[in-house]
């Protein structure tokens, strides 16, 4: 699915591309009243959509670099609040304030931290949108919650004095600001990227303006030259925008 959407998106840009230097190769009798189809115009329209399409996969890019780096760090977790909960059992600690942990520990294991990404109908591979705020990420936002929670209780607990350093309340609280850190970055990495697939999309299948449509009134104008002038375009393919 994302391999074909990146295709789709793609095959358009090129296409249009195509399009235009045939309507170049036409000369003086390519002269359109409409602005929007002039040679110009296609010139630019053309050029914003590649830009587009470079932002976002610049920002896909950054997306999966900082999405590792949250995933990597979370992904510490569980094994170190399995760590916490013994540790604090072989303490002296109250058995209700061990069985308070144990319950936030239950919560940490069963939240899910993996992503999700829901391919967007007209995304690709790194336009394959993901459902940014589904499940996937309130995992993260439920994570730190639960992580607070668990430094919270120990912090009234006296008697949990680990000497293992990366057990210590002090070195709990600063991994909890370092998630929360990376949280909040990769989540603008995927405002950043939703955004630029917005502008990408609305280049290419905005109707009337966009990349596709404008393609169709290009061919629609041609036939209007003649019949060797529209079969000169007309052959080049364009995808409409997914529905699936």
């Amino acid at each position: 699915m994302k391999k074909n959407s990146e295709t789709g998106n793609t095959i358009n840009i090129n296409n249009f591309e195509e399009l235009r230097k045939r309507c170049v190769a036409i000369g003086p009798k390519f002269n359109p009243s409409n602005e929007a189809i002039s040679l110009e115009a296609l010139a630019k329209l053309h050029a914003d959509a590649v830009l587009a399409q470079e932002t976002v996969k610049e920002a896909a890019s950054d997306l999966k670099k900082k999405g590792n780096e949250r995933r990597v760090i979370f992904n510490t977790i569980r094994p170190l609040a399995t760590r916490i909960v013994h540790a604090l059992g072989c303490s002296k600690a109250m058995p209700g304030l061990v069985r308070s942990m144990r319950s936030i520990v239950h919560k940490i294991r069963g939240t899910r931290v993996k992503p999700i990404a829901k391919p967007d109908p007209v995304s690709t591979d790194p336009n394959a949108k993901p459902n940014t705020h589904s499940v996937s990420h309130q995992g993260f936002t439920m994570m730190i919650d639960h992580v607070e929670d668990m430094v919270a209780l120990l912090e009234v607990i006296p008697e949990y004095q680990p000497n293992e350093e990366e057990l210590q309340i002090t070195t709990l609280t600063s991994l909890l600001a370092d998630l929360k850190t990376k949280d909040k970055v990769a989540s603008a990495s995927e405002r950043n990227l939703n955004n630029a697939r917005d502008l990408r999309d609305t280049l290419l299948y905005a109707p009337d303006t966009g990349l596709v449509d404008i393609a169709a009134v290009v061919k629609s104008y041609t036939r209007s030259i003649g019949e060797k002038e529209y079969k000169s375009v007309s052959s080049i393919p364009f995808r409409a925008r997914d529905t699936d």
